[in-house]
Parts: C-alpha cells; structure tokens; sequence
C-alpha cells in the first residue's frame, strides 16, 4: 500500500484475531546527533508518549490504559521507530493518540526533567554493569571516532549541564544524613545480636548458596555471620522476601532526626533544586514502591521462630516510616506519582510475583524439612521468577 504522500506500508489482514498492530520506522536515528548533544533522540522518543496535545502526561497515559492501548518509540543508531498495538474496537481512539504523539508532543518542561534524571540514572547504573561496558567497549572499538560508536542512550558528559555548585548548607545536610543513616544501618544489622538468626530465618540466603546460582560463592572463605556474606547475595536475598531492606534501611531514622531538628523545608527545596539530592531519592522511591511489607510479614509468620518475630515487625514498620518520609520530601501523595509509567508497571507485575512469593515460602519449609531434588528444582524456578518480577535484583 502506498498512501497519497508516498508511504509505503505492508498490510497484512488476519480477520479472526480483533488486534490491530503496526510499526513503523524514520529514517535517521541518533548518528544523526552532535556529539555534544549524544542522547537527544532517545529523549525525544521517550517524551512522545509522556503527553500531547491538551493531554498531560498523566492525562495521556490514563487514556492508553483505559482503552488497553499500547503505544511505543525508539530511537536506534540509524532510525526511529515507533508501534502501537490496540483492539480492533479501539482503533480510532489509539490512531488518534498516536497522530497526538507523532504531531503535538509537549514535552513539558518538568516531564523532561523527570525523564532525564532518569536516564542519567540508567546512565550511572551503567557504569557498573559489566554488559553495558563491554558493548560500549566494542562499539568504540568497531566504530573508533564515528557517530556509531557512541550509545544511543547518549553519555554522561553529553547530559550533565553546567549547574551552580550546591550550597555549603546543602552539602552539610546531605553529610549528616549519610551519618545519621550509616549509624542506624550498622546498628542495627552489625549490633542487634539477633539480627544473622532473624536473617537466616527470613529470606533464602542459606538456600541460595547450596543452589549455587551466582558466579562466586555467596560467603567469603573463614568468615562468619553478616560480615563473611558478598553484597550480592545480600542484596538478593531481601529482594527475593520483598523487603529490600539494604537499600533504605537507616534513611527512615535520618530523614526523622532532620524534621525533628526542623530542616523539613530545606530537604523539600534540596530535591527540587539539587539534581543529585533528588536523584538519589528518586531512586529510593523506585525500591520503596517494589517494597511489600505484607508478603515480608508472611515469610516471617512461616519461616521465622516466634522469639525472633518482634524484630521483623520493626523493620517492617521502619519500612512504613521509610515511605512516610520519602513522600514528605518529594511533595507527593503516593509512591512513583511523577513517574506514571513505573509506577503502572510496578502494579501489573505484582499480582504475578506475590504468588510466586506465596509458593516459595511453601517450597522453603520444604527445603528447611528435607525436600529432595524436585523440591529444590522448584525452589530455584520462584527465585527466578521473583528476580524477574522485581527487575532489579539488589
């Protein structure tokens, strides 16, 4: 099929499936970008479905998911692509979205704020992410001083914009948090002298040892306790019982001492007008929300002795006040409130991974009873699943 404008597109009618799918593509993708301006046509495909027209982000978004709509873009090295899938009954409401998206995109300045610190974030992750390092090495190898060889996603020094420095007061503030919140962390996990059983009790770090899952061994040679266990295994081990305590326990007593003292506002303007404040809460926001105090509390009722039980209580109502006051900083009334998208996602995966959660704490009695080798088999599929489930595992 050719359209009046010279589109060529290929139609294909299958009468007995009410879906309808199609993809497109543009020529010229971000090899077409400076190099000083690396990421722009990610950015750009990202905003296209965060609003348009008189439609909002929020607006938008809402829309494509009551129609059960799905509409997507992407920028590759030599194109940009876009699809849309939706029912057959739904196609003038999402090819109306879509022309929206393509023609009247609005990136908003605070939505564009929002999706560039996130991908700084992807950026920064990334750094440490043996895959990503290996094919970034391999495009500049193969491609050395061409368009090709930098990310699509762009760089850091392509997204970091000069900024005035922070404020001293800032920088003081920011300090004692990580004081006051190390303290409280180190407290608890290396002085609660009950803290390796409640922990050994709760998750599946014994368990995810003798399956032998990992690239090296989950404990270092001659040690013992919280101190001999490897950061992976560690980190695992809470996401798996959806605690994921390790990457907030301690910010909850933190946050509380800097109201107490009276520095509510200034942590407020902190994450408004401090990129790297805000970035570091925003990514503690995204744990939260993966975080489920009430599957947590149902490894401890099966799995964890009564005498040892008190101690997941607090840490679950620390997890309360953890969300409490992360929601008093940033302004919002829920987890994820500028972030729609994630947050969306976050709700269609969980009733998937809390019955998985629910099985592996059943096949985890079993193991601890003497369950055989189909047991363990079985074991491993939920921490797969879990681990898929949360996406990031630590």
């Amino acid at each position: 099929i050719v359209s009046p404008g010279g589109i060529e597109a290929w139609l294909v009618r299958e009468a007995t499936v009410p879906l309808v799918a199609i993809d497109f593509a543009f020529t010229h993708g971000s090899a077409q970008v400076p190099a000083d301006k690396a990421g722009l046509a990610s950015l750009m495909t990202n905003l296209l479905d965060e609003g348009a027209g008189d439609l909002d982000s929020r607006a938008f978004h809402e829309k494509v998911e009551n129609y059960a709509i799905s509409i997507g873009f992407s920028a590759s090295r030599d194109q940009i692509s876009g699809s849309l899938r939706t029912l057959a009954e739904h196609q003038d409401v999402a090819f109306d979205l879509l022309k929206l998206a393509l023609t009247k995109p609005r990136f908003d300045i605070d939505v564009v704020e929002r999706v560039r610190n996130q991908t700084m974030s992807n950026l920064r992750r990334g750094t440490m992410n043996p895959n990503e390092i290996a094919n970034r090495r391999w495009w500049e190898a193969a491609f050395p001083g061409h368009p090709y060889a930098i990310p699509t996603s762009g760089t850091l020094e392509a997204w970091l914009t000069p900024e005035q420095p922070a404020p001293e007061a800032w920088r003081t503030r920011m300090e004692a948090l990580r004081n006051r919140a190390c303290a409280s962390y180190r407290h608890l996990v290396y002085e609660q002298p009950d803290f390796w059983d409640y922990f050994h009790s709760a998750t599946p770090e014994a368990e995810l040892a003798a399956l032998n899952i990992g690239s090296r061994p989950a404990r270092r040679a001659a040690a013992t306790g919280v101190t001999g266990l490897r950061a992976i295994p560690w980190q695992f081990a809470w996401t798996q019982t959806r605690l994921m305590l390790g990457a907030w326990l301690g910010l909850e007593d933190a946050l509380a001492e800097a109201f107490e003292g009276g520095h509510r506002e200034e942590l407020r303007l902190m994450y408004r007008e401090w990129p790297h404040f805000r970035s570091a809460m925003d990514l503690t926001e995204m744990v939260l929300a993966k975080a489920d105090g009430h599957i947590a509390a149902e490894y401890d009722r099966r799995l964890v002795p009564p005498a040892l039980q008190p101690l997941g209580a607090e840490l679950r109502e620390r997890l309360d006040r953890a969300i409490a006051l992360v929601l008093e900083v940033t302004g919002s009334a829920t987890l994820l409130e500028s972030n729609p998208v994630l947050r969306r996602s976050i709700d269609v995966r969980n009733p998937y991974v809390d019955p998985i959660n629910l099985v592996q704490i059943e096949l985890l009695c079993r193991v601890r009873a003497g369950g055989d080798e189909r047991v363990q088999s079985a074991l491993l599929a939920t921490i797969n699943g879990v681990a898929a489930g949360m996406r990031n595992t630590g």
